[in-house]
């Protein structure tokens, strides 16, 4: 008989989105733009995508904001145009750091790993430079 192999997963691993995970985006979507916490109402519905990369041992984040209704009108200026679109990593054991906006078009594999456009489904319109 032969012996029990692991397979141990390589590339990236799409990971469920939670409340807390949510949570922890606005955070650092408000830490890195600057805008007041009272402006941002959440992550749009099904715009959170989620995974672990085990070769740098790095869970990454895309997410889309929503600003309240109330939202100051700077605010809602620089939502615009893809400002609305945080990029996050958090390497194991450390906290979540937007690494920059998603910016219009979104996604380009110049600000997203192409791994995880990939396992997102995600594909790079045309307009984006490589």
């Amino acid at each position: 008989m032969a012996p029990a192999t692991t397979v141990r997963a390589t590339g990236p691993q799409n990971l469920p989105a939670t409340d807390a995970l949510r949570a922890q985006l606005v955070t650092a979507y408000v830490a890195f733009t600057h805008f007041p916490a009272r402006d941002i109402a959440g992550t749009q519905p099904g715009s959170v995508f989620y995974a672990y990369l085990p070769s740098t041992r790095t869970y990454w984040a895309v997410a889309t904001f929503e600003p309240r209704a109330a939202a100051a009108f700077q605010t809602l200026v620089n939502m615009q145009d893809g400002g609305d679109i945080g990029i996050f990593s958090r390497p194991t054991g450390a906290a979540w750091k937007m690494q920059g906006v998603g910016g219009i078009p979104f996604p380009c594999s110049a600000r997203l790993l192409p791994e995880l456009q990939r396992l997102w489904g995600l594909q790079s319109p045309a307009g984006c430079l490589s």
